[in-house]
């Protein structure tokens, strides 16, 4: 081997190491009521952007009563998911005068929440290999 492919080599090296270790994530939204609008799902990686801003995220038209979304190659850390049912496609989740939802949503774990949305620390999951997550809505 030649110096000129060995240090092409040895650059590229960390990048491939980085790259093997990138991992897919399935998340499966059913309890799909109504067949219109999009389901529309949040991934976090800190307890900061919970319900705030999303890592990545995605929007899946619903067509049935069930959807799947998968995010590819990402870090194997902790996330936490959430979503909820745009039924008017509007972009926004809907609710009534006091702020409660009128539109289902739910999150990773599927935690119950009596008042207001659930803490971040009960809706995070280690991501170490490829995986699904099952929410409810």
């Amino acid at each position: 081997m030649n110096i000129t492919k060995l240090t092409s080599f040895l650059i590229l090296l960390p990048s491939f190491l980085v790259a093997q270790n990138l991992v897919d994530l399935e998340v499966k939204v059913t309890g799909i009521k109504k067949l219109s609008g999009k389901v529309r799902i949040c991934l976090v990686h800190s307890k900061e952007d919970f319900l705030k801003n999303c890592y990545q995220s995605q929007d899946i038209k619903v067509g049935s009563h069930e959807v799947t979304a998968v995010f590819h190659d990402l870090e194997p850390k902790e996330y936490a998911i959430s979503i909820y049912h745009d039924e008017d496609d509007n972009n926004e989740l809907n609710s009534n005068f006091l702020g409660i939802p009128r539109e289902d949503y739910g999150f990773s774990n599927n935690p119950k929440s009596m008042f207001g949305p659930p803490k971040y620390e009960k809706c995070t999951f280690q991501l170490k290999s490829n995986k699904q997550v099952v929410i409810w809505l």
